[in-house]
């Protein structure tokens, strides 16, 4: 009897046993998934950083771009009923001065400058031209009358309207 007793007990302390192993399992599970927690807490913490830095930047970039928008919107309906004529394809390296005269013989010319480079090639860089007279009605009869036309140094006008 003594013997069924004691078997009882290992019986009763395996169960324990099987049953306290379980409970340290799944107190491990839940270490590992606290920790995974804490790692995607402190990821969501660092993306949310991130992207109110990004918000920032737009905003700036936004402001940035309605300033130039707002001043340019000042300045193309200048040139589109402007007085402009735009010279493409223009030597780079050809002061402006050799073409003013043909300019000159449409009408006043009030001012010319030379504009950014449009194209680099093997024949030198191309930029743009722009000559303001002093109406519009000038600057249409220019592009009328000079457009196509060959100025010195064999230099052919491509002339237009903005």
């Amino acid at each position: 009897m003594q013997s069924l007793e004691v078997l009882r007990t290992l019986s009763f302390c395996s169960t324990e046993l099987f049953r306290v192993q379980a409970l340290i399992h799944d107190s491990e599970e839940v270490v590992t998934a606290q920790k995974a927690l804490a790692d995607a807490e402190q990821r969501l913490a660092k993306l949310t950083q991130e992207n109110a830095l990004l918000q920032r930047r737009v905003r700036v970039l936004t402001e940035f771009m309605e300033r130039k928008v707002s001043a340019l919107e000042g300045v193309v309906p200048y040139l589109v009923q402007s007085s402009t004529v735009i010279v493409h394809n223009y030597p780079a390296s050809a002061p402006i001065w050799i073409v003013r005269e043909f300019f000159l013989l449409v009408g006043h010319v009030r001012s010319m400058y030379r504009g950014e480079i449009v194209n680099q090639g093997k024949d030198g860089d191309r930029a743009l031209l722009y000559v303001q007279y002093s109406s519009a009605e000038e600057a249409k009869k220019a592009v009328e009358l000079l457009n196509g036309a060959t100025a010195v140094q064999k230099i052919k006008l491509q002339v237009s309207l903005p």
